[in-house]
């Protein structure tokens, strides 16, 4: 039986609330499948003048042992800080770095050829799993994070953080950026779409959760979307705050996995109709 995805009518759209960078990212990796793309992110993310404690971390280079990253966005940070004091280039050589996923392609490319550890899972606890080995206990290490504004903070970063505490390490927080949710007016936007049905809806990270769980009742979801979430700790947070999981992106190392796992879908409710 040959099966055309272009035949299907019933699912039409794939609303994505990831904020404007990583929600462009996955647009793109979306394109090949017949349904339009709405972008709606839930929240917005914005780099924070962090000066003070890069300055405490560049000052001081020989009390850390390792870099960890929790996004994208926390790596942009660090690159903006560097790109102003271009002169501590030389001192990234001290340090291991960490990083998630694609992430790690976008920290090679902005911080250049430095030493880094590669988690086997593309999550923080990845990060903690691989750190944990006894080489490691009284390490010290700086993990660039988001500093979370008008919602509540997902669990991922706190227990991350904990995790490390329990190696042990010394953790040192730098809030590189912050995360918020999105202005009223877009989000009543989101909440519009979401409200006509016929749909993907796409969390990638527990704060797009947060953010909409604050102005949207899940058990009001209509009955064709379809809750989609770029792997098991996103979905996780998604069914702590009631909402019904259809679909879970077991490759999370890319966007690629988020494509696929709807593309399945597709092809299994075609056959079935």
């Amino acid at each position: 039986m040959q099966v055309k995805l272009n035949d299907r009518k019933d699912y039409q759209n794939i609303i994505i609330t990831a904020p404007k960078g990583y929600s462009s990212g996955l647009s793109k990796v979306l394109q090949k499948l017949p349904l339009t793309i709405k972008s709606c992110p839930a929240i917005e993310t914005v780099i924070l003048d962090a000066t003070k404690q890069y300055d405490l971390l560049f000052s001081t280079p020989e009390e850390f042992n390792y870099i960890a990253f929790c996004s994208k966005k926390a790596i942009e940070s660090f690159n903006q800080y560097l790109q102003q004091h271009p002169n501590y280039k030389q001192i990234l050589g001290k340090w291991i770095f960490c990083s998630i996923g694609k992430d790690q392609e976008c920290m090679k490319e902005l911080l250049g050829t430095v030493k880094t550890l590669t988690p086997l899972e593309p999550s923080p606890h990845g990060i903690a799993q691989v750190l944990n080995v006894p080489e490691n206990s009284g390490k010290s290490i700086a993990v660039l994070a988001p500093q979370v504004e008008g919602m509540t903070e997902p669990s991922i970063v706190p227990t991350f953080i904990k995790e490390l505490s329990q190696i042990p390490m010394h953790v040192t927080r730098i809030n590189a950026y912050a995360t918020r949710p999105v202005e009223e007016r877009k989000i009543n936007e989101l909440i519009s779409f979401i409200k006509t049905g016929d749909c993907y809806l796409v969390f990638t990270s527990g704060s797009e959760i947060e953010a909409l769980s604050m102005q949207y009742n899940p058990k009001e979801l209509p009955q064709k979307v379809k809750v989609v979430c770029f792997g098991p700790y996103t979905a996780s947070i998604a069914r702590q705050m009631n909402w019904t999981v259809d679909l879970i992106a077991q490759d999370y190392h890319s966007f690629q996995g988020i494509a696929e796992i709807i593309r399945k879908d597709l092809v299994t409710n075609i056959i079935d109709r």
